[in-house]
This record gives structure tokens, sequence and C-alpha cells, in this order.
């Protein structure tokens, strides 16, 4: 997690990530966010 904090912080190594990779974990992001607004 140390360096997923560092690249998020930093904007620095850049993630790439495959469009289809993408797609498939927007919806549980999406529900993540849509929990956490309640």
């Amino acid at each position: 997690l140390e360096k997923l904090y560092d690249c998020m912080a930093n904007q620095s190594p850049e993630l790439v990530l495959a469009p289809d990779l993408i797609e498939r974990a927007r919806l549980p992001i999406e529900r993540m966010l849509e929990i956490s607004a309640r």
C-alpha cells in the first residue's frame, strides 16, 4: 500500500492499465464511492 500511496501522492510513476481492466474495475469503484457518500 505504501507504493500505491506514493504513486497517488506524487503522481509518479504513472500507472498504465489496459482499457478492459479499467472497465472491469469501474463498477466496484463506483459502488464503493456511492456507499461512502451515504
